[in-house]
C-alpha cells in the first residue's frame, strides 16, 4: 500500500507520502515482516536557489526498529551553465538500534554542457556517534562502511539524460 499528497503555489510547496511493503518471512509458515515509510517535505524558491527540508521515517513492524532522518538543502543557479547545491542531513535509529545517529553534510558543483548533458564533482561526509561505523548511503558495496565513525567520498561524474 502506498500513497502521496503534493500541494505547490507558486513558489511553495509541500509533500507527504506512505508506503507499506510486506516482505516473507524467513521460513514457510513465518508471518509477513512490514517494513512501513513515510515522509513530509517542503520547498521554497527563492530567485536561483532553490530550497528543501524533509523528515523521513522507517519502520521494521517485526523488529520494532527504526530510522529517522531530516534533511535541508540548497540549490543555487548561479548561470545558466553552473549550478551549485548543499545539503545538511542528521539521522537517527530508535533504542531498537541502540540510539546511533549520525551527521552528514554534502556539495555538488554541476557544470552543463548541453540541455541532455552535465559534468559534476560531488563530495560527502559523514560523521557517525562513537563506537559506530559510518556508512554513506550509495555504497553498495559489501565493504562500503568505514572502519571508524567517519567517511567521506568524493566522485567526479557526467550524466546524460534521455
Amino acid at each position: 500500500m502506498n500513497f502521496g499528497l503534493n500541494y505547490a503555489a507558486g513558489l511553495f510547496g509541500l509533500g507527504a507520502a506512505y508506503t507499506q511493503k510486506k516482505y516473507p518471512g524467513s521460513s514457510n509458515g513465518s508471518p509477513q515482516i512490514p517494513i512501513w515509510n513515510w515522509g513530509v517535505g517542503a520547498h521554497y524558491v527563492l530567485g536561483p536557489v532553490y530550497t528543501v527540508a524533509d523528515f523521513v521515517t522507517v519502520r521494521n513492524s517485526f523488529s520494532g526498529a527504526a530510522a529517522y532522518a531530516a534533511q535541508v538543502a540548497a540549490s543555487w543557479q548561479i548561470t545558466p551553465a553552473w549550478s551549485f547545491g548543499a545539503s545538511y542531513m542528521y539521522m537517527k535509529g530508535n533504542d531498537v538500534l541502540d540510539n546511533n545517529h549520525a551527521n552528514q553534510i554534502g556539495a555538488t558543483l554541476n557544470y552543463s554542457l548541453s540541455k541532455r548533458t552535465m559534468v559534476y564533482a560531488q563530495g560527502v561526509y559523514q560523521r557517525a556517534n562513537s563506537g559506530v561505523q559510518a556508512a554513506i548511503n550509495g555504497i553498495m558495496d559489501p565493504t562500503g562502511s568505514s572502519s571508524s565513525a567517519s567517511q567521506a567520498i568524493a566522485r567526479i561524474g557526467l550524466r546524460t539524460a534521455f
